[in-house]
């Protein structure tokens, strides 16, 4: 199956399913639900398809597993803005670390939703302003158990809580993420909240304990990876005709010595005006273990050029579209977000690869 009739495939079956499960509704009032925003812009400019793919310091949110692809130590930080006066922030850092028989790598993350100016009012004045924080810390483990077979396991801690004027909470919770990376195909799970996490707060009304129990999330994602190289912009838009004496990037020389030579100065030339393009089409599926009609579908693109420009989309319940610039050992990925009910959002990210 070449490139496109791969992409082709891949957008008729997001659009089958999402005719099928366009009206499902977002979890939104589940206890910590700030956790169910994502993380990165770029992972927000692919809908948030991101499970299978969670080759970034933000694996320590999308899928822990993903560390071990990182082959390189990454720090990342992204701000959004998502309505009036609340900001939503999330900060990774990834180390990996390389041994003779197994790919280890540790990360941790930061996330927060912040809202401030809160009137507080009863039915007659007002009572002045106050301010909402949410946040979650991550800290991540990913290993791969065999060296020859790319499957990688992964586990996070993290401490969620929840702060509104005087009131307060908070807890413990943890992710099993599992991730092969195959040639072709990505496979991705990602279990959140095992065994349901318990924030427990003091009541805002009295000193009573108050306690919240957060769902069990089973994420899992399908990457279909597609990749061709063109030797240069000619080739991108037209193609050799088979038996033709001569190719439209190089006629045929004699075996003189200059010829020789030019011939090589043409194939070094022609090496540096490769075009490489990469695609990965992403599914994911987010189901709430123990409640029905709760699955959640999210599908989004990518598509790389020379590993330095990339473009992303995802038309699911939002639209969002996305754009990255790699330079050196930096990147800014930036992502737009339309929501016909809510403001639309900006989000940037910006990563340092060391």
């Amino acid at each position: 199956m070449n490139l496109k009739a791969k992409f082709l495939f891949f957008v008729a079956l997001a659009l089958l399913l999402n005719s099928r499960f366009i009206n499902i509704c977002f979890a939104a009032g589940e206890p910590a639900s700030f956790l169910l925003i994502g993380a990165g812009a770029r992972a927000a400019g692919m809908g948030g398809a991101f499970t299978a793919l969670a080759d970034e310091s933000s694996a320590v949110y999308w899928n822990p597993a993903g560390l071990s692809l990182l082959k390189k130590k990454e720090f990342s930080g992204m701000y959004g803005s998502l309505f009036t006066d609340t900001t939503y922030s999330f900060m990774s850092y990834a180390h990996p670390v390389f041994t003779d028989k197994n790919r280890i790598a540790l990360g941790a993350g930061w996330l927060q939703l912040r809202s401030v100016d809160i009137e507080k009012t009863n039915q007659v004045e007002s009572l002045g302003h106050t301010q909402m924080v949410n946040d979650a810390f991550f800290l991540s483990g990913s290993i791969q158990p065999r060296e020859s077979f790319p499957l990688y396991l992964g586990i996070s801690g993290k401490r969620i809580s929840q702060n509104i004027d005087a009131f307060s909470s908070e807890g413990w919770g943890m992710d099993l993420g599992i991730l092969l990376d195959g040639k072709f195909l990505n496979f991705g799970i990602n279990l959140q909240n095992i065994g349901k996490t318990e924030i427990k707060g003091t009541s805002y009304w009295n000193d009573e304990q108050v306690k919240e129990l957060i769902p069990c999330h089973l994420r899992t994602g399908v990457v279909l990876k597609a990749k061709k190289v063109y030797s240069s912009l000619v080739d991108f838009f037209q193609k050799d005709v088979p038996g033709n004496e001569y190719s439209i990037y190089e006629p045929r020389i004699s075996q003189h010595p200059q010829a020789l030579k030019q011939k090589e100065v043409s194939h070094t030339k022609k090496e540096n005006e490769q075009i490489d393009i990469k695609v990965n089409l992403a599914l994911d599926f987010d189901y709430v273990l123990g409640e029905t009609d709760s699955l959640e579908f999210y599908h989004g693109v990518e598509c790389w050029l020379n590993e330095i420009y990339g473009l992303r989309l995802s038309f699911m319940n939002d639209f969002s579209a996305g754009a990255s610039l790699k330079y050196e050992r930096f990147s800014i990925d930036y992502a737009f977000i339309l929501r016909p009910k809510l403001e639309d959002t900006h989000r940037f990210s910006l990563t340092m690869m060391f």
